[in-house]
């Protein structure tokens, strides 16, 4: 049975900036040095005890650590800090000694790795007491709180029903937020250029977090995650190729049956719910994915698998002249041995509906000399051998799927809905590998 999680219009309890120019209590000071403890002593890609530590936090250690951390983020950012009061000279100095002893720059990649092994691992740590306010409900124009104090809740379903909803995980809210520092500009009085902030590698390093991540939330089915995730890097990336193709995929998503039949289910818009769940018509949602993936191969002509994911698009609107020139320029450019496969059941699904049976039985037979025992192409392969009139391999291909062994990955098409997800382990240890120990 699976699981999934959609975005919601659900907001939480705001923490004014209230605490701005007043001097943190000790006690979130000592929160502070606590979490920064634990960012150096992390180990990536280790449910170790300093991410146990990030899990094990409740909305009220958040709220204690608040005003002690914006004012740490701030310093940061090198934005001047007004000392008045002891707590805030230990905060200054916190920086100071962040910036000099590891860099400013490794210091928030270690940060926000903590933060994302968190979410990653949360399910090796039990869950925090839930203290957090009640969300605010669908309609509320409260302005949304503070990364750290992120109170965000997701409707819950399975098999085409709405089944509750759930908390979402802060981390990803807050690890998006300590990246920012590596986009913005920095301030030059401070000379945090100097201290390597801001640099190219530190781009290329956010930007291959937001892919991994992404990778992640798709590879899960944790789609409310990856609405907002995919919300933001459009705000911050927004013309990142494997960032357009994430975003596309996830629109492509929502378009397939298992989010489509979710409005038929009666608990969808059920007015006592206080979160709210609403599932965009296909042709919208489609239309936004075929943009993205136009826009992702105009940055990056290379892209196969958008391509071939746009080409799946346009044949469903009937769209076949072009559909076919995107999967040849896919298949010319030596694709990977699953995006050749992909191209080769769409290819044959474009030759079917034009009444092309035996080109179409051809590209179904190229897909499973990729994967043999793939369903999805043997009964694509069964149905254009029958149209062709060739009975015999219409029987044979019958036969091949009787005795296949149907392990989890002799067929591709399973996963197409998890884009890049499929690669979610290479991501995700390529992304941990380049952090600094």
């Amino acid at each position: 049975m699976r699981r999934f999680g959609l975005a919601l219009a659900a907001a939480s309890l705001l923490v004014s900036d209230a605490h701005a120019g007043t001097a943190p209590t000790q006690a979130s000071v000592n929160a502070l040095r606590s979490w920064i403890t634990a960012v150096r002593s992390h180990h990536p890609g280790q449910p170790d005890s300093a991410t146990g530590v990030i899990a094990a936090l409740k909305y009220s250690d958040r709220l204690l650590l608040h005003p002690s951390m914006q004012l740490f983020l701030e310093g940061v950012r090198g934005l001047p800090m007004a000392i008045q009061e002891e707590t805030q000279r230990e905060i200054k100095d916190l920086v100071r000694v962040a910036r000099f002893d590891e860099g400013l720059s490794p210091f928030v990649r270690r940060a926000a790795i903590l933060h994302t092994d968190a979410a990653i691992f949360a399910d090796r740590f039990p869950d925090p007491p839930d203290d957090a306010p009640a969300a605010a409900g669908p309609g509320s124009h409260t302005e949304a709180p503070p990364p750290l104090l992120d109170n965000e809740r997701y409707v819950l379903h399975t098999d085409g029903r709405v089944v509750g909803d759930v908390a979402a995980n802060w981390n990803w809210a807050f690890a998006r937020s300590l990246l920012d520092l590596l986009l913005r500009p920095t301030v030059a009085h401070v000379g945090l250029d100097a201290a390597g902030i801001g640099t190219p590698l530190d781009r290329a390093f956010v930007a291959d977090w937001y892919h991994a991540v992404a990778a992640y939330q798709l590879a899960t089915r944790r789609h409310g995650d990856a609405n907002r995730h995919l919300h933001h890097a459009a705000q911050v990336l927004p013309d990142d190729p494997r960032v357009l193709f994430d975003r596309a995929c996830y629109a492509e998503t929502l378009g397939l049956a298992l989010y489509q039949v979710l409005p038929n289910d009666p608990g969808y818009g059920n007015p006592a719910r206080r979160v709210v769940m609403r599932v965009p018509p296909p042709d919208k949602t489609d239309a936004e994915a075929e943009a993205l993936f136009r826009r992702a191969l105009e940055v990056d002509p290379k892209y196969a698998e958008a391509r071939v994911r746009l080409a799946r698009l346009l044949e469903q609107r009937g769209i076949h002249d072009e559909a076919t020139a995107q999967i040849e320029q896919a298949l010319a450019s030596d694709p990977s041995q699953t995006v050749s496969f992909f191209a080769h059941l769409v290819a044959g699904r474009i030759e079917q509906s034009r009444g092309h049976d035996g080109a179409s039985l051809d590209h179904y037979s190229a897909a499973l000399q990729q994967y043999p025992e793939a369903q999805s192409a043997l009964l694509g392969a069964s149905h254009a051998a029958v149209m062709a009139s060739d009975v015999p391999a219409a029987l044979a291909f019958v036969a091949t799927l009787a005795g296949r062994t149907g392990h989890g990955d002799s067929d591709p098409w399973w996963t197409y809905d998890l884009g890049a997800g499929r690669d979610v382990d290479r991501l995700v240890t390529a992304l941990w590998a380049h952090v600094p120990k």
